[in-house]
């Protein structure tokens, strides 16, 4: 009896539910944004690779990053973001980091020993020297873009917000349960309604909704 509780249970787990993507579909698919207000070289070769790839000297469209037009940003820290934030590229980060948490975010600059143990570095999801070569950093894109078509990047980072904001480990196992109906069911509306009534951050509330939105969005594609 108790095993086939055990096999029910394992049954709805998040993790055990597959997105079948092959790296060409994902390359199509993905789409990178470079803000630097230097040349970057290295964005002509990842281009013929097959990349989908923009360059801002500046912030152009906050909104654009914010509603996840981007699945990866490399951002510079040194002459950008100063029009947005007094902070900079930080606040810049920040903002991003708050608005759409499913986005990748990789500090891009050279002087990568001079500041890499400062919050920027610290708040990005990885750091690149801008002297790194093409390859490297098409290896680094291809590796985000495999973990990030996935239900596992997802959850994981529904777990972290949770986790973040103190919610209790049984409350975020309801999460997982609920959104795993929802994936499950085709039935996104539900899952949305049920954060609405479950919880009273409106910001917690819209991370969440952004999160499970993006994996419905590559569950159904």
């Amino acid at each position: 009896m108790f095993d086939a509780i055990w096999r029910w249970f394992k049954r709805k787990q998040l993790e055990d539910i597959q997105i079948t993507t092959d790296l060409n579909e994902i390359r199509k698919r993905a789409r990178i944004l470079f803000i630097d207000d230097e040349d970057v070289p290295q964005i002509k070769v990842l281009k013929k690779e097959g990349y989908a790839i923009d360059q801002w000297k500046d912030i152009k469209n906050l909104k654009n990053i914010e509603d996840g037009d981007y699945d990866i940003i490399f951002l510079d820290i040194g002459g950008v973001g100063g029009g947005y934030s007094r902070e900079g590229a930080i606040g810049i980060l920040k903002d991003i980091k708050k608005s759409n948490p499913s986005v990748v975010l990789i500090a891009f600059s050279g002087q990568k020993f001079a500041i890499e143990q400062t919050k920027f570095f610290q708040l990005a999801d990885d750091v690149l020297n801008k002297d790194a070569r093409a390859i490297e950093i098409k290896n680094r894109i291809e590796d985000f873009l495999k973990e990030k078509f996935s239900v596992t990047f997802y959850w994981t980072r529904i777990k972290e917000l949770l986790n973040h904001n103190g919610v209790d480990s049984s409350k975020i196992s309801k999460v997982e349960h609920e959104l795993y109906k929802s994936l499950t069911g085709k039935d996104h509306k539900s899952f949305v309604s049920w954060v609405k009534k479950s919880f009273n951050d409106p910001e917690l509330i819209a991370s969440i909704i952004n999160l499970s939105t993006k994996l419905i969005e590559l569950n159904t594609k």
